[in-house]
């Protein structure tokens, strides 16, 4: 592994960390936007209504999403940058 390969992989790492931390909420079927994971209430407003939800829950297909994307786009980088200046016995 060269050091630009090591740089995709510790900067995809820290995207996933991040989405860990702060992933997608959702409140009765809507999407309530992103938060530190400990905050279970969120400011939401619908229009002219606004108001602190009593319990929002992770949105786990987003995330999930969310981390196929990252893993695919990281592992596109981590090839991209292969060096194709070594050989095969090396």
């Amino acid at each position: 592994m060269n050091k630009k390969q090591k740089i995709v992989v510790l900067v995809i790492a820290l995207f996933i960390v991040a989405m860990m931390l702060f992933p997608p909420f959702y409140y009765e079927n809507r999407n309530a936007g992103y938060a530190f994971l400990s905050h279970r209430k969120i400011k939401l407003s619908y229009g002219y209504n606004e108001y602190i939800s009593p319990d929002c829950m992770v949105n786990v297909s987003l995330l999930s999403m969310q981390f196929f994307v990252a893993l695919v786009f990281g592992a596109a980088l981590f090839f991209f940058f292969k060096d194709s200046n070594k050989t095969e016995n090396e």
